[in-house]
């Protein structure tokens, strides 16, 4: 399977993940892109995250948030 990948202008945010019990926690990141790997697919942010010894990581995220810099 082959994905279209969609740059954009880079920008701050932030990305769900799931908690047990069915919360959310907001992470961190900036957005680089978008992906879509399907016509049936809403597409995924492509996402870049550090930790705290500045090391970075990429991955996606379904859901993301801007946040004012």
């Amino acid at each position: 399977m082959s994905s279209n990948v969609i740059s954009i202008e880079p920008f701050e945010a932030e990305y769900a993940v799931r908690q047990m019990g069915g919360g959310e926690k907001w992470y961190s990141c900036r957005v680089v892109g978008i992906a879509d790997d399907s016509p049936h697919d809403s597409g995924r942010f492509l996402i870049i995250t550090d930790d705290e010894d500045g090391n970075l990581y990429t991955g996606s995220a379904n859901k993301v948030r801007r946040v004012d810099e």
